[in-house]
């Protein structure tokens, strides 16, 4: 097997698992919560976790743009500044979705165990 048919692979078991997460994920977001003051109490964690998460993001922006300059100008010897800074980019992206995801889905499926 060379490298790009690994690289396949993974691509392929990557989008694999995105499929999986986003079926288990629509299949808690199914169970209703019918105790009131659950649901208002997951209501406002879910507020409170996303206020953290733009607060976050917006300090990280900054981080991004700094580390992404960096990049390009240290890499102007070898000229891999570009792509460096673009795989940064690209990575600093996924880590967003990653984390929003993340908080979303857990935020949501605690007030359901919570009923359970």
């Amino acid at each position: 097997m060379d490298g790009e048919q690994l690289g396949m692979i993974g691509i392929a078991a990557g989008l694999f698992g995105l499929l999986v997460a986003f079926f288990l994920y629509n299949k808690v977001n199914s169970i209703k919560i019918e105790n009131e003051t659950v649901a208002k109490i997951t209501g406002r964690i879910y507020d409170g976790a996303m206020a953290f998460l733009w607060a976050e993001y917006r300090l990280l922006s900054g981080f991004i743009v700094v580390v992404a300059i960096a990049l390009l100008l240290g890499g102007e010897q070898n000229g891999l500044g570009f792509e460096t800074m673009v795989a940064f980019i690209i990575g600093a992206i996924c880590s967003v979705a990653a984390g929003f995801s993340g908080m979303r889905s857990a935020t949501s499926a605690n007030g359901r165990t919570a009923q359970a």
